[in-house]
């Protein structure tokens, strides 16, 4: 498995992320500037931006924000664009895990060969708990989700009010087994701990939720993207991947 990921192909693409990652919503009396042949957004949430976006259909979007787990914001969201307009519908989501609702989810992915069925990526641990990966199938006619289960990413570094540790910002899924997916997630760098982005990988097991990161998988690939940035120590080398009809894997960066 390792060696199946060492050799996948991968590119580092820059591009704006405002409908990917900052995608906000605003006031449905005032014109979305998104793009300018785009009416009015439509929708409940009117503030905020979402922190990862998984295409579902050929005009829907499900949306991940990262609303901490002291608040009972929206963590999961429905955008369909057309023509004319956008709209934004809440997702709820009625039950978690026995840790409780989500914290700072930052990633979402399709389960391949899953219908209806996704991940959700929380940034990573605070204070040596959470940083979880939830297993979800949405029902989309509904606006409603259910959790499956939930697996532990592995922690390499503690994240606390005095120290950043793991902050992950992407993940996706890829094909293994009938019963395994192959994880790979995208450590965003500009940290002490991480001072530039990581790949990393494990398989989890989908059907009993157990997660597992080989030594290789927890070293990961690095990534230091380069370029005219203001800040080098803080920009971020990953905030979402996308994978290529050839199986390139493509990571997005910013810097806020």
């Amino acid at each position: 498995m390792t060696s199946k990921i060492i050799q996948r192909p991968y590119w580092v693409l820059f591009w704006l992320l405002i409908s990917i990652t900052a995608c906000k919503t605003q006031n449905p009396n005032v014109d979305s500037t998104l793009d300018k042949g785009i009416g009015p957004v439509q929708g409940i949430k009117y503030s905020g931006g979402s922190s990862g976006m998984e295409q579902i259909a050929d005009h829907s979007y499900l949306v991940v924000y990262d609303s901490k787990r002291d608040t009972k914001k929206v963590r999961l969201g429905l955008i369909k664009v057309t023509d004319k307009s956008i709209s934004v519908s809440p997702i709820q989501i009625h039950q978690w895990d026995k840790e409780g609702i989500s914290n700072d989810l930052e990633s979402i992915c399709a389960v391949p060969s899953r219908d209806n069925e996704f991940l959700l990526a929380e940034s990573g641990n605070w204070e040596g708990r959470l940083g979880r990966i939830f297993h979800i199938k949405v029902d989309t006619l509904n606006l409603n989700a259910t959790v499956l289960g939930s697996v532990k990413i592995p922690m390499l570094y503690r994240n606390d009010m005095n120290s950043v540790g793991d902050q992950y910002e992407a993940i996706m899924a890829l094909p293994y087994d009938h019963q395994h997916r192959i994880i790979i997630l995208g450590e965003r760098g500009g940290s002490k701990n991480n001072p530039h982005g990581v790949v990393r990988w494990g398989l989890l097991d989908i059907d009993d939720h157990t997660f597992q990161m080989s030594k290789e998988g927890k070293a990961g690939i690095g990534v230091n993207v380069h370029g005219q940035w203001a800040h080098k120590k803080t920009k971020r080398d990953i905030t979402d991947f996308h994978v290529d009809p050839e199986g390139g894997i493509w990571a997005a960066a910013s810097e806020d």
